[in-house]
């Protein structure tokens, strides 16, 4: 069989770009959930912590002073809290008071409320220590 000629190179070339076309349209593709927006009271304590995030209304709410940095800041710690939909309350607790520093049995109040890209939701309202 000689491919000095590439006779025999068309027919497997079209079957390679045919297959590369064709193997996207049997994937099963999911988007990952993106939190749209974020809002967290928590109260300890020593200390406030209030954290709010809206993406398309540009808002943002960190310590820093210069906007480009706060919503850097604040969009780079909702993203590395990692908080999916259907996550549970206490999984919610748990990672925002491991991104701050805190202890849950510290937290004297939780007020907080989630919402992502597909209109899912999650609320964590509660008073009092605890720990999980």
């Amino acid at each position: 069989m000689s491919i000095a000629n590439g006779t025999h190179m068309k027919p497997m070339i079209m079957s390679f770009i045919l297959l590369l076309l064709l193997f996207p349209l049997s994937q099963d593709v999911y988007a990952t959930p993106s939190i749209i927006e974020f809002q967290a009271e928590i109260v300890t304590d020593t200390e406030d912590y209030e954290i709010c995030y809206d993406a398309f209304q540009e808002q943002y709410s960190c310590q820093e002073a210069d906007n480009d940095k706060k919503k850097q800041s604040t969009e780079r710690f909702i993203f590395h809290l990692g908080i999916y939909p259907g996550a549970s309350k206490e999984d919610v607790q748990l990672r925002l008071a491991n991104a701050l520093g805190i202890d849950v049995s510290e937290v004297k109040h939780w007020n907080v409320a989630i919402t992502f890209d597909g209109g899912e939701t999650i609320e964590v309202k509660e008073k009092g220590k605890r720990s999980l």
